[in-house]
């Protein structure tokens, strides 16, 4: 997908991500902030858990960024700013605003991968990564398993005259996800 639509989708996923960041941590995420001081920095990788089409990696930029930006309702024990800029700022950010989380891909979304492969890094304060993890997961989850069932479709309509194309019957609030991740597996 051109960068172009990529920065599409990232600018129409927001408002969804948002909502879930903030369905998820409410007031706040208070085991972390209760356990974890605010200076802390952790570091993580995200694992494929089984073999299947990687889908959703800008979601987890865009988590991160969304929550390291204060975007939310919930205030963070500690600042989650970097200073200057950042070449790995998440397409989300305001005009000078930084990430505060260094978020490196090692895979493009529609890459097939085996169980076990290290599909990104995250590192930076340990309170946003612990915050944002289940919600980016989540999406990353969701999206991938339809990019690899679209996939499969696609596979075993090959030779055929069969389009395998995406559907208006969706879960309502995640069209565009699973949209994307029809796409991202093959299908229309």
């Amino acid at each position: 997908m051109e960068e172009a639509h990529v920065n599409d989708f990232v600018e129409q996923a927001r408002p969804a991500v948002l909502l879930a960041l903030n369905e998820d941590i409410g007031s706040g995420d208070v085991t972390t902030l209760a356990t974890i001081p605010a200076e802390t920095q952790a570091g993580g990788q995200f694992l494929a858990k089984s073999s299947g089409i990687i889908a959703g990696l800008e979601v987890i930029t865009l988590t991160y960024g969304l929550l390291a930006e204060g975007h939310l309702s919930v205030v963070m024990a500690g600042p989650p700013w970097a200073n200057g800029e950042d070449k790995n700022r998440s397409t989300a950010s305001k005009e000078g605003a930084c990430q505060a989380v260094q978020y490196c891909p090692f895979v493009k979304d529609g890459a097939r991968v085996e169980a076990g492969t290290v599909i990104a890094s995250a590192s930076g304060p340990a309170q946003v990564l612990l915050t944002a993890e289940r919600v980016a997961l989540n999406f990353v989850q969701r999206m991938s398993g339809i990019a690899t069932l679209t996939r499969s479709y696609v596979e075993a309509a090959r030779g055929t005259n069969a389009v395998i194309l995406d559907t208006r019957k969706t879960v309502p609030g995640l069209r565009l996800f699973d949209k994307r991740a029809v796409t991202l597996g093959g299908g229309m």
